[in-house]
């Protein structure tokens, strides 16, 4: 799963919000149930949804397209999401990888990404991941 938007909040009604919304979730959770059968001390903080936008992982360029055709078409439905009561975190999350053997990388997103999120209140995440293969400390 490549790029993902993000909804939630501690007051968020994400049932009350999905029951008349076309924006289809991969995943709802609510706050106070467990995430883990392993450990079921854990608990959500916040109730919402994740949504995938594209499904290209760990390079930026195609996510970013499909990040922008996802605003466009669901601008109307994300701008209800953004205004929406209990939402306090909305955004896009970008995983990356890191380009193999790079000392440094610089990555830039497009104004046009920058310029539809903004309008919409949603912000960007980037989610920076070793190369595949690559050892971590």
């Amino acid at each position: 799963m490549g790029c993902i938007l993000v909804a939630q909040g501690e007051e968020f009604d994400v049932d009350a919000f999905l029951i008349s919304s076309s924006l289809l979730p991969d995943q709802v959770y609510h706050r106070g149930e467990s995430p883990l059968t392993k450990h079921p001390e854990r608990k959500y903080p916040r109730s919402g949804f994740t949504m995938e936008v594209s499904e290209t992982w760990g390079v930026l360029k195609p996510q970013i397209a499909d990040a922008i055709e996802f605003l466009k078409e669901n601008e109307l439905e994300l701008a209800r999401l953004s205004a929406y009561p209990g939402v306090t975190k909305l955004c896009l999350d970008f995983p990356y990888e890191r380009r193999k053997g790079a000392v440094t990388q610089t990555d830039s997103l497009p104004a046009e990404l920058l310029l539809l999120a903004g309008q919409l209140g949603i912000a960007i995440d980037m989610t920076l991941y070793p190369t595949t293969g690559e050892e971590t400390l």
